[in-house]
């Protein structure tokens, strides 16, 4: 992967969580951040 695409890819993942952020499953996002955040290199 070149560094546009996962700057794309990070873009994507941020949308979700924010996504996340705005519905009823707040305890979800937890959960969501603590994963992406093992995934950071």
């Amino acid at each position: 992967m070149d560094s546009l695409q996962q700057e794309f890819v990070r873009v994507c993942i941020e949308f979700v969580v924010y996504a996340a952020l705005f519905s009823n499953e707040k305890w979800l996002l937890g959960e969501h951040i603590s994963f992406f955040v093992m995934l950071e290199p």
